[in-house]
Parts: structure tokens; C-alpha cells; sequence
């Protein structure tokens, strides 16, 4: 027991304890409720405090000064933000290249960290003791080199159920064969109703050409008030190719 204790405390495993105690203790705060939102909004209430403490202790001559320090406080901030965003960009590219954003984050690192303990914990025992001075260092890394598709497969059947679902799109209807449901003059604006995959989905169109109840139609454009295009299939010009 007093060798396992030393080598978890000892380099390099001690690097894997600490990032995985500090997911375990991420963990547990969520279990208890105590999100990371709760402390933000602690955080927000005392700043707001503050600034209005401060705020009466100001002359009501000094006030222009108070705005212009608001100004630069909110240009530093968006600034900040842009970084971020490009800091976070980085990092979900280097995952990504990884295959280790099937799940999210917290998941993936927890995961990560856990398993590069256990085999970083495994490698000193049985492994380190073979190599010599330089047995720590490439047990360190071998662990973080094998939890990484060690994690990665871990996560995959996670996949689908983390998976951004993309809605429907305008554009996704282009290309689409439709039946009219009444008779309508060129020029006017007629109720279709879509087949094949969204077969059922009614849309409102502009036909350029009569039409009459029951003709199908191809969407092959919408115009600047947003309003589909179709042609009847007879006049489209994949209809003609096709013939």
C-alpha cells in the first residue's frame, strides 16, 4: 500500500492524480448542485455591489468620467471575448484532430485523465523499474499517448447521442418535386405539398406558369421575398434532360 500511495504521489503519475481529482471534484459539485452558473451569479451580485457603493461615494459632476471608463471596460471585454473564441477554436481543432470530440468536453477530459492515471500508475509499477533514470519521463508520456484513442473509443458509441442535430433549411427544399393543390394563373403564389423524404410538408410557391390541381412542380429557386419558385415538371429543365 505505501508503494502504491508513493507512486501516485510521485512524478508522473502525480500529474494524472491531479487532473483527475480536480474531474472527480467537478463531478461531485454537479452531483451536489452546485453548478459553475451559481458561482457566476455569485460573482455577478458582488461586482454589482460594489459598483454601487462606489457609485455613491461619486459626484454627480464625475459621471461623464464614470461612462467613459464604462466605454473602455466594454471594448476590453469584447476584445477578451474574441480571444477566447480563438483560444477555444484552437482547442476544439486540436481535439477534433485527436477524435475526441464525440462527447463533451467534461466528459472526454474526465475520461482522458482517468485513464492516463491508471496506465501512467501501471507503467511505474511494473514498467519504469526496467528503464532506468529515464523509466518516469516514458511512462508520462506513453500513458498520455495510449489514453488518447484509448478515450477516443471510449467515447465513439457516445456519438450519436451528443450529435448537433441541424434543422431544416430553406435551401434543403431546392430540388424537391411538389403536387399543387389548386389551380393558379402565372405569376400567382399556390399551396404545394411536398413528396419524397418530406412528402406531407406544405409549402406556399410562386409559379411562373399556370398550373392546375394536381400538377407536380420542381422548386428550383426562391425569390427576394423569400417565396419558393416552381415550374412544372413538364417545363423544369431536369425534366427535359431526363427526356
Amino acid at each position: 500500500m505505501d508503494e502504491f500511495v508513493a507512486i501516485v504521489l510521485a512524478y508522473p503519475t502525480f500529474i494524472y492524480s491531479l487532473f483527475a481529482s480536480a474531474a472527480l471534484l467537478y463531478w461531485l459539485i454537479s452531483l451536489l448542485g452546485l453548478g459553475v452558473d451559481a458561482l457566476a451569479d455569485a460573482d455577478v451580485d458582488f461586482a454589482i455591489d460594489v459598483d454601487l457603493d462606489v457609485g455613491a461615494d461619486v459626484d454627480v459632476g464625475a459621471d461623464v468620467d464614470v461612462g467613459a471608463d464604462v466605454d473602455v471596460d466594454a471594448g476590453d471585454a469584447l476584445e477578451d471575448a474574441s480571444a477566447d473564441n480563438v483560444r477555444f477554436g484552437s482547442i476544439a481543432g486540436l481535439l477534433g484532430a485527436l477524435r475526441l470530440r464525440h462527447a463533451p468536453l467534461s466528459i472526454t477530459m474526465s475520461l482522458l485523465w482517468s485513464t492516463g492515471w491508471l496506465l501512467s500508475t501501471i507503467g511505474m509499477i511494473y514498467l519504469a523499474p526496467e528503464l532506468g533514470v529515464l523509466g518516469p519521463t516514458v511512462v508520462g508520456v506513453g500513458a498520455l499517448v495510449l489514453a488518447i484513442p484509448l478515450t477516443s473509443a471510449m467515447t465513439y458509441p457516445l456519438r450519436p447521442i451528443y450529435r448537433v442535430q441541424r434543422g431544416t433549411q430553406r435551401r434543403d427544399f431546392l430540388g424537391l418535386t411538389a403536387i399543387v393543390r389548386s389551380n393558379a394563373n402565372p405569376g400567382d403564389t399556390v399551396q404545394v405539398r411536398l413528396l419524397g423524404e418530406h412528402a406531407g410538408t406544405l409549402l406556399r410557391v410562386r409559379v411562373d406558369s399556370g398550373v392546375t390541381k394536381g400538377t407536380e412542380v420542381l422548386l428550383v429557386d426562391y425569390d427576394e421575398s423569400g417565396r419558393y419558385v416552381a415550374e412544372p415538371m413538364a417545363e423544369s429543365p431536369d425534366s427535359d434532360a431526363r427526356g
